[in-house]
């Protein structure tokens, strides 16, 4: 699908941008995650997941679940409006024991209430 730095070219890395659309950025949110969007003027959306350390200690587990996570918006993103920069922030531990699908369902949920899917 992607080659590796296509995937990294559409993440959102750099901690300023990720505090940019935590401050002016709209927000969505479920008992599980909060969508924050902002536009970015560019061709692609770029996306990152944030995991705080409130939610699981370990950090094993905290990068388990950003994985997780990172696999669900790859097969989401080619149905997902450009132009975006998207922050999803866990806010529950469940979200470690839960079904790829479960994850998967729940984040379309939140990309059609922001009007982000295609």
């Amino acid at each position: 699908m992607f080659n590796a730095v296509e995937k990294k070219i559409q993440r959102l890395l750099r901690n300023d941008g990720v505090k940019k659309v935590f401050v002016s950025g709209k927000r969505v949110s479920s008992p599980f995650f909060a969508l924050y969007i902002k536009e970015n003027n560019l061709m692609c959306t770029r996306a990152t997941v944030v995991v705080g350390a409130k939610i699981n200690k370990k950090a094993v587990e905290r990068n388990y679940i950003k994985r997780a996570m990172r696999g669900v918006m790859e097969e989401l993103r080619p149905s997902l409006v450009m132009g975006y920069d998207i922050v999803i922030r866990v806010t529950s531990s469940v979200v470690y024991t839960m079904k790829h699908e479960k994850r998967r369902q729940e984040l379309t949920t939140l990309f059609r209430r922001a009007k982000l899917l295609v």
